[in-house]
């Protein structure tokens, strides 16, 4: 897998935020980079909004772009 290449990055981050334990996502997870592909991914509506519960900046960002 190539994580210079945005689609695989997209698919790797998309995998470890879905499926990912604790433990691999605090491992495998770079929170600027999360914040950066947020918006890419592509998540179950649940999934979604669970990890924007915890982690506002999510949110934020993504309104940020919209708007901005």
């Amino acid at each position: 897998m190539d994580l210079d290449d945005p689609s695989e990055l997209v698919w790797a981050y998309q995998a470890v935020v879905r499926e990912g334990t604790v433990r691999q996502q605090r491992e495998l997870l770079d929170a600027a980079t999360l914040v950066r592909v947020w918006r890419d991914l592509t998540l179950p509506v649940r999934c979604r909004t669970l990890w924007e519960e915890a982690f506002p900046v999510l949110v934020w960002t993504a309104s940020a772009d919209v708007v901005g």
